[in-house]
């Protein structure tokens, strides 16, 4: 079970008034979010990240986790000492987010589409692209293609669903590889193309001879289709990587939870919205 922490930031704040926002809310920060601010300078971005490390707060004390000690590691992911419970944050556009879980776990949240398709072409894999540019059908709302290759029919759009852009589909694959890079602890250095969103999971993608840039760590089964483990009836001892994947505000934002569990479960993911910041400076 993952519970996600949602808050939604004015964007009619000026300028002005984030930075003033941002200096009441300093002092609620714990000691390793106001570090990270430090190293901000981005209006908004300060902003936002100053809210996280409130919202963090109040989903500890929800959670009945609170002064937890949290240590930093080297790519700047932060960890309670210990482990458990597990967390991620992310903020993008007008939304700030943190994910909560038992098991690791990594969120990521996206309102940037991809002009022109640059990013999805460059860096995502085969299927991935043809998923992005409408060319795959996609059998779970708001997962990537699903295992089997189906054409759309004359009643959709390309994409096989009524009013879907290549800029959704594009969030959807993006935010379900940062979501799973932050919960293997990796950064955006590994290639996104060594590994693939595939029907609510993550699948790793065949490399080159010699090839050291694979992701650490168990990857959808390995080299085999999930699917197909599944379907044998091989789920004792498989952890893999699941991917959840919505949609926000009219489908702007894409918002994915990966987490690491056996193959024979399902994620549930809560969603919480927290409508009132003064609920949170209270804290």
């Amino acid at each position: 079970m993952c519970t996600v922490y949602i808050y939604k930031t004015d964007a009619s704040m000026s300028e002005d008034d984030m930075i003033r926002e941002t200096e009441r809310l300093m002092p609620l920060l714990p000691a390793w979010r106001r570090q990270k601010l430090d190293s901000i300078t981005h209006t908004r971005a300060r902003y936002e990240s100053a809210v996280a490390g409130v919202l963090y707060k109040y989903a500890m004390r929800e959670y009945r986790a609170a002064d937890l000690s949290v240590e930093v590691g080297p790519i700047g992911k932060p960890e309670h000492i210990g482990g458990v419970p597990y967390f991620s944050i992310s903020h993008s556009g007008e939304y700030v987010a943190i994910a909560v879980a038992e098991s690791r776990v990594g969120l990521d949240i996206e309102c940037k589409g991809d002009a022109g398709c640059r990013v999805t072409d460059r860096m995502f894999t085969e299927r991935e692209k043809l998923y992005v540019h409408g060319e795959l059908k996609c059998s779970e709302k708001h997962n990537t293609a699903s295992t089997e290759d189906k054409k759309t029919t004359d009643n959709t759009d390309e994409s096989g669903i009524l009013g879907e852009t290549s800029d959704m589909r594009f969030r959807d694959v993006w935010t379900a590889k940062e979501a799973y890079l932050k919960c293997i602890g990796c950064g955006i250095s590994v290639p996104l193309s060594s590994f693939e969103v595939r029907g609510g999971y993550i699948q790793q993608q065949e490399q080159s001879e010699g090839s050291d840039n694979t992701p650490e760590g168990p990857v959808a089964g390995g080299k085999e289709s999930v699917g197909e483990a599944a379907k044998e009836g091989r789920t004792d001892g498989i952890s893999v990587y699941h991917i959840w994947t919505d949609r926000l505000d009219d489908d702007r934002y894409s918002i994915t939870v990966c987490m690491e569990e056996d193959i024979s479960k399902e994620i549930k993911v809560d969603i919480k919205y927290v409508l009132d910041i003064d609920r949170l400076k209270c804290l």
